[in-house]
């Protein structure tokens, strides 16, 4: 019996001691800092994280301590040397943080230590703190550039690395598009802390690129001296300027020609050979008295590289005398930089209104003999010597009894000196003699008033072979035949 009881008691204590074995927390410690990488003089957060896989743990406790002359516990804004967190129980993991400031870069000890069940476990772990000095690249002086289309220019930065030192420092200046950066990647191994570097890049514009301000990126990357790689980018600004320059091409009067009295429209052609948009273009036209008609023309937006024509209707007055006049043209525009004015000089001529005299300067037959009923062509030859040319110009012929044919001719347009030959096919009359032709020709001078001038010649008509004559001519034919023929005979 003692025996069984014996057994008994061994039974339930081997139970119990393998219960609280079992029942034992399974702890540890994780930690990481924000920022992953601190620098000297900001305050950073060591996070720790209790990890229990176990039995449950009460009354948790977290001592964090410090003994390093360059490091502090900041706790409600204070610097203290130890802090402790009450975590309650922890059953599966509960995360606390500490407040850190190290004064100088190295690497430190920061002593953990975890009470639990009301002091009676614990645990206790050093955890490394590595405080780096960041490097930092700092633009204390930019010359930014100003380029015109077209040009080039040069952007030079006063960099500073107010950090620690900079290794594998790489510097590449982003350009938008229409520029084009000479060199734009620069390379240093190593960058101190506190030193100071002037990096230059050339710039080009393009032609197409138009005025205005362009943002434009300079980019370092580079890793501290623990490896840790960083990126920083400063942008900056590339300024495009470039002033509108109105030039006046040339001019042309329609018509070509002007007389006094003339309606005219005067077309004056304009170009912008600047590197801006020329905007609000106003023409002005100033001209002497004897002229009247428009004086102003808005032209609006005029574009780089852009030619347009202005129409401005005048007249010239009919006392103009035949001469050259100064007419001048005032071009008002802005650009980006203000307002401009310029101004261009020009001439126009005013021909003098001569007498149109038209004559007949030559008289020509085809074939030279006009015999009747015969047809033949006549050729009249018209010359204007007169001092302003003659327009539409018409030959009528008033052809006399028995004529027909052809009787009308257009010449058009005849210069003053010129000459234009007319022809008329025709048919004689019946009747041998001398007619009178009489040629009316019509014409308008510049102002389109209508005039015609009256011209007479003779045409001679000769009589054609009579009949009587082929009868003689072929009788006398006819014995000189017969007289051959009895010859021969009295020979043989």
């Amino acid at each position: 019996m003692r025996s069984g009881m014996l057994f008994l008691i061994l039974v339930i204590l081997a139970e119990l001691f393998v219960g609280a074995v079992s029942a034992q927390p399974v702890l540890s410690l994780n930690y990481s800092t924000l920022p992953e990488a601190p620098s000297p003089g900001d305050i950073f957060v060591l996070q720790i994280v209790v990890v229990n896989s176990g039995y449950a743990i009460r009354d948790a406790k977290l001592t964090v301590s410090e003994n390093e002359d360059d490091l502090a516990i900041i706790s409600d804004g204070k610097e203290v040397s130890y802090l402790t967190i009450n975590l309650g129980d922890v059953a599966g993991s509960a995360l606390t943080s500490v407040k850190l400031r190290a004064d100088e870069e190295g690497v430190y000890q920061v002593k953990v230590r975890l009470s639990y069940n009301y002091g009676t476990g614990s645990l206790e772990e050093v955890v490394p703190v590595v405080v780096v000095d960041r490097p930092s690249m700092v633009v204390e002086n930019v010359v930014q550039p100003v380029i015109e289309p077209g040009g080039c220019g040069k952007v030079t930065f006063e960099v500073k690395n107010s950090g620690g030192v900079a290794r594998n420092v790489v510097a590449t200046l982003s350009a938008p598009d229409g520029f084009v950066v000479e060199t734009s990647r620069m390379s240093f191994d190593r960058w101190g802390g506190e030193e100071v570097r002037s990096l230059s890049f050339n710039i080009s514009a393009s032609e197409d690129v138009s005025v205005g301000v362009y943002p434009a990126n300079l980019i370092f990357s580079f890793t501290d001296r623990l490896g840790n790689a960083y990126r920083e980018e400063i942008q900056f600004a590339i300024v495009v300027e470039g002033r509108a320059e109105i030039s006046f091409s040339g001019f042309t009067t329609a018509p070509e020609r002007i007389y006094p009295d003339d309606d005219f429209v005067l077309s004056l052609t304009l170009e912008n050979t600047g590197k801006d948009e020329a905007r609000n273009v106003l023409l002005t036209l100033s001209y002497p008295d004897v002229f009247s008609g428009e004086k102003e023309a808005f032209l609006g937006t005029l574009k780089r590289g852009e030619k347009a024509s202005v129409d401005f209707k005048l007249k010239a007055g009919k006392d103009a005398e035949s001469g050259s006049y100064p007419f001048r043209l005032t071009v008002r525009y802005a650009d980006d930089s203000g307002e401009m004015e310029r101004s261009f000089d020009f001439s126009i001529f005013v021909d003098e209104l001569g007498v149109i005299s038209l004559d007949v300067s030559g008289l020509y037959f085809s074939p030279r003999k006009v015999t009747p009923s015969s047809e033949f062509t006549l050729s009249l030859q018209i010359e204007n010597s007169g001092k302003q040319d003659a327009r539409a110009v018409a030959v009528k012929l008033i052809l006399p009894e028995g004529f027909d044919g052809k009787n009308q001719y257009f010449i058009g347009t005849l210069e003053k000196g010129d000459s234009a030959t007319s022809t008329f096919d025709l048919v004689a009359p019946d009747r041998p003699g001398e007619y009178k032709i009489k040629a009316v020709i019509t014409y308008m001078d510049s102002k389109l008033d209508r005039y015609s001038v009256e011209k007479e010649f003779s045409v001679y008509v000769f009589p054609g072979e009579s009949r009587m004559e082929e009868i003689v001519a072929l009788a006398l034919l006819i014995v000189l035949l017969t007289g051959g023929y009895l010859w021969r005979r009295k020979t043989r």
